[in-house]
């Protein structure tokens, strides 16, 4: 074992680290380079770790006294039934391993070679944004809770959703930033608690006549913002 480590960790870092030095090249985003570059040599680091696990291992391995004590523990064990035990057992924990992922790599796998956009759990969300891209100004002002997902749709200013059920909050912020739709989206699990949807139905209920529904797709909706009626 501890020889296997050294090489596989010696093998991979040296190539970890061609890719790190430029010697090998693969495909890199203009906006990562950083990453790109902070990858492999992150690579290379922990392959030369696990190189000199092995070789601690087989330093402790070559020790004759630990060798000695080590064989001795591992004759007795055999002499016992406990060995065929453990190996059925592992056995068949491996194979339950090895089938079962196996078979979530092949649906996975089909599903990648025939990807269905509208069956993906973002969709409502592109394709609320994608109507708000096509059917707002591109001035607008978008609150949504996932910021960085909706900016890549509709390529406008967005502010963020916050989880706050306190719905005077939410509107004086919504003043504030001059918010002009509002996306909410019905998720099956939230990251943030009280979901979008619990925080703009209080906003209802407080102010149902500061909101215009201007669309509704399976399981999102954007709201207009009216703005604040003239005082005479």
């Amino acid at each position: 074992m501890g020889t296997l480590l050294v090489v596989l960790g010696l093998v991979l870092s040296v190539c970890s680290a061609a890719f790190a030095a430029g010697w090998l090249n693969f495909a890199t985003d203009a906006q990562h380079v950083r990453g790109d570059y902070l990858q492999p040599l992150a690579a290379t680091v922990f392959w030369l770790l696990v190189a000199a696990v092995g070789f601690v291992m087989i330093r402790v391995w070559s020790s004759h006294q630990v060798r000695d004590r080590n064989i001795e523990r591992l004759r007795r064990l055999m002499e016992t039934a406990t060995p065929l035990v453990l190996r059925l057992a592992g056995v068949t924990a491996l194979a339950f391993l090895v089938v079962t992922g196996t078979a979530q790599a092949v649906v996975i796998g089909r599903q990648n070679m025939t990807p269905q956009l509208a069956n993906q759990s973002g969709y409502p969300m592109i394709e609320a944004a994608e109507w708000i891209r096509t059917h707002e100004p591109p001035n607008s002002v978008v609150m949504a809770r996932d910021v960085e997902f909706i900016f890549h749709y509709t390529r406008g200013r967005v502010v963020w959703f916050p989880p706050i059920s306190d719905p005077r909050v939410l509107m004086d912020g919504i003043r504030r930033y001059k918010v002009n739709v509002i996306l909410v989206v019905h998720h099956e699990n939230n990251y943030w608690l009280p979901s979008e949807v619990a925080c703009f139905q209080s906003l209802l209920k407080l102010r149902g006549d500061a909101f215009r529904l201007l669309y509704r797709g399976g399981d999102s909706w954007v709201y207009q913002v009216l703005p604040i009626p003239a005082r005479n």
